[in-house]
């Protein structure tokens, strides 16, 4: 008889198991996100033909990528600036080619897609999206990586670039991990998968960490979830010890809709889809208009959301649980 017990118990436990890894469900619905009032937004002041992009902090200081398109094959070049202060507006003075220390970086070729920080080793890190060859008729193109800088915003020493096996599209940092912490890094052609970085013999490279990652076919729900109509922006991502923070936006004509999907990163690990997701409105629960969501940030307790458009400026996001739910 206990033979049949201990047998029965586990061929159910290995059972759950297994449906725990393949779980799905729809996205929940968690609220509504409140933008702070446009009086305490902070303005980002893009210089012409520009456009901001990545955003990141230190915790001290803000960093946002401005990104400019050079011709109609998608070839963008980008500049990081560095604004002292979690408050305040951006003050844009012209950047030289080489930079400017603690106020621009040097002209990146490539657009700056998303930006993280990592405390560990004090070091910004961009995703680049490269596109193909400026001035050559090859269509192959550059690969996606990671750079690194200092919050100076001077190139760190060398190895300053990884390559990344999928497309690095947006990137985050999780302090948290044990160890040298965890990146995630992707896109929404590959899903978003969790590294650990490494140097060896001069270059920087990437370990996958089993288990972590947040299918492509995931994301494709968020999509699916989405029934208005629009064109689906899939646009960054943010991490804390608790959570991964998928940003989409829906544009119909010139009007956005976005939402802030939030996955556990306990779910993550057991192979659960089963994100919360949030509405985002300005302060008074109107809906965006023509404000686009680009990129997130947390610093302390507090979660930002920096826009590109109309106007180009960054607000506290209010609603958003930053630990357990």
């Amino acid at each position: 008889m206990s033979y049949w017990l201990v047998r029965i118990t586990v061929v159910i436990t290995l059972w759950s198991s297994a449906w725990m890894m393949t779980a799905s469900a729809s996205p929940v619905s968690g609220g509504t996100a409140h933008l702070a009032a446009a009086s305490n937004g902070h303005s980002l002041n893009p210089p012409a033909g520009w456009y901001p992009n990545g955003s990141a902090t230190n915790g001290t200081d803000v960093f946002v990528a401005y990104v400019r398109r050079l011709d109609k094959q998608d070839h963008y070049e980008s500049v990081i600036y560095r604004k002292p202060g979690l408050n305040g507006n951006f003050t844009i003075p012209a950047c030289p080619a080489g930079g400017m220390k603690n106020v621009c970086s040097p002209v990146i070729a490539g657009k700056v897609n998303g930006m993280t920080y990592n405390p560990k080793t004090r070091q910004l890190v961009a995703a680049i999206l490269n596109g193909s060859v400026p001035g050559s008729s090859t269509t192959t193109p550059n690969p996606d990586n990671l750079l690194f800088y200092s919050t100076q915003l001077t190139p760190s020493k060398a190895p300053n670039q990884a390559s990344i096996p999928v497309g690095a599209s947006a990137v985050c940092f999780d302090a948290s991990y044990p160890q040298n912490g965890r990146y995630v890094v992707g896109g929404f052609g590959s899903g978003f998968h969790a590294y650990t970085l490494h140097s060896t013999n001069g270059a920087i490279s990437a370990t996958a960490l089993p288990n972590q990652i947040i299918q492509k076919s995931w994301l494709s729900d968020l999509r699916r979830s989405w029934t208005d109509a629009g064109t689906v922006l899939p646009q960054a991502i943010a991490c804390n010890p608790t959570y991964v923070f998928v940003v989409v936006d829906k544009r119909a004509g010139s009007s956005f809709q976005a939402r802030i999907y939030a996955y556990k990163w306990s779910d993550i690990e057991r192979g659960v889809n089963a994100p919360m997701y949030y509405t985002v409105t300005k302060h008074d629960g109107s809906a965006l208009g023509s404000m686009e969501l680009e990129s997130l940030f947390i610093a302390g307790n507090k979660l930002y959301a920096t826009f590109n458009a109309n106007p180009d400026a960054y607000y506290t996001v209010s609603g958003i649980p930053l630990a357990d739910y």
